[in-house]
């Protein structure tokens, strides 16, 4: 139920965005997903919307890692996963380590399309470092 909560004030949020009542409600979200995570530690769905909610819409990426390499522990398979957690490698300067997870992807992700963003990703950075 607070995971369900937490999307519903995390979508409620970002529908306020012009009024400027989006914090609170993307706060109100952070509160329901970490209490599901109380709650069962390994949610996954609710340890995955932590890490975007931290990430991109509270902008607190250093807070979404912690959940980012917990579910990439939970969670070793799903690319979804694993392109989220490189991203927020990223977002907190790891670049190796996001390298790393764009190749592991680059080889391994189940559809093409997957592997083709996983090497641009990964030669972006690359290139950059």
């Amino acid at each position: 139920v607070y995971y369900f909560a937490g999307v519903a004030a995390a979508r409620t949020g970002r529908a306020h965005m012009l009024s400027g009542e989006e914090d609170r409600y993307l706060v109100l979200a952070e509160r329901f997903f970490s209490e599901a995570i109380r709650l069962r530690e390994n949610y996954q769905d609710a340890i995955f919307a932590m890490a975007v909610l931290l990430a991109f819409d509270l902008n607190r990426p250093e807070e979404a890692l912690e959940y980012s390499r917990k579910l990439s522990e939970i969670e070793t398979g799903d690319p979804a996963v694993k392109f989220l957690h490189a991203n927020i490698l990223v977002r907190n300067g790891l670049f190796r380590e996001a390298i790393a997870v764009y190749d592991d992807l680059a080889r391994n992700a189940p559809s093409s399309e997957q592997r083709t963003r996983a090497r641009q990703n990964r030669d972006e950075l690359e290139r950059n470092l």
